[in-house]
């Protein structure tokens, strides 16, 4: 009775534990494209969120045709994606486009609607690799007003949503309130809900501003960080 009682219970346990996530499944990282070492964090993350720059694709022109899988420098995504996926991560791509200034686009709506369809033929679900399972449309464009942001923000969506619809869209970081350098307002994004999946939201447990940045944990009063996250998604 006491060995059948005790297989029960590990039996038990062991079930328990296979249904609850481990840390590392619900873990990511931000990396730089080539810098990153999947083998050196894959036992602890399973989520990777790359600055993916726009400028590499598309060089000085942003109306020249893409090489996918080659970036304009000759960097090879679909090695680089596919040897992630192959270390066991889900990808993410941060589409940079804070480099490229408005006024630098040939066609602004134009190019960057080709180019949202080109990039999720060749890395969404879809594809044959399907080595990313979602897009953000620049990560703090605080280079951009926010109408000129939203111009951008919508043609590559609706590329994007054209190339591969099982390619999750995120928006740039966002915030309630005005924007700033860091974040855009939800408010750019009304009217445009059948766009996007993903609202995206960069917030600190900092409990002190500049010049100091001192963390304290997330719940701490002082960083508005879980009050921050709350009013954001209401």
């Amino acid at each position: 009775m006491r060995r059948a009682l005790t297989l029960l219970a590990l039996s038990t346990v062991s079930t328990l534990a296979a249904e609850q996530p481990l840390m590392r499944d619900f873990m990511g990282l931000n990396v730089h494209t080539v810098q990153f070492k999947p083998e050196l964090y894959a036992p602890v993350t399973r989520v990777v969120r790359n600055y993916h720059p726009f400028s590499w694709d598309v060089g000085k022109d942003t109306a020249a045709p893409l090489e996918f899988p080659f970036a304009k420098n000759r960097v090879h995504w679909s090695s680089l994606y596919g040897g992630w996926k192959k270390a066991g991560y889900r990808s993410h791509a941060s589409i940079m486009i804070d480099d490229t200034k408005p006024s630098a686009w040939k066609n602004l709506e134009a190019d960057a609607e080709k180019y949202g369809r080109e990039f999720a033929k060749h890395w969404g679900p879809s594809s044959a690799g399907a080595l990313l399972e979602a897009a953000e449309i620049g990560n703090e464009p605080g280079n951009y007003s926010d109408e000129e942001y939203r111009k951008v923000f919508a043609a590559m969506a609706k590329g994007l949503r054209s190339g591969d619809a099982a390619l999750k869209i995120s928006t740039c970081a966002a915030t309630i309130g005005k924007s700033g350098k860091y974040a855009k307002s939800v408010t750019c994004f009304e009217g445009l809900e059948a766009l996007w999946d993903i609202l995206n939201i960069h917030v600190y447990a900092e409990a002190e501003p500049w010049p100091t940045w001192r963390r304290s944990y997330p719940e701490d009063p002082a960083t508005k960080f879980v009050s921050t996250i709350t009013e954001t998604l209401a």
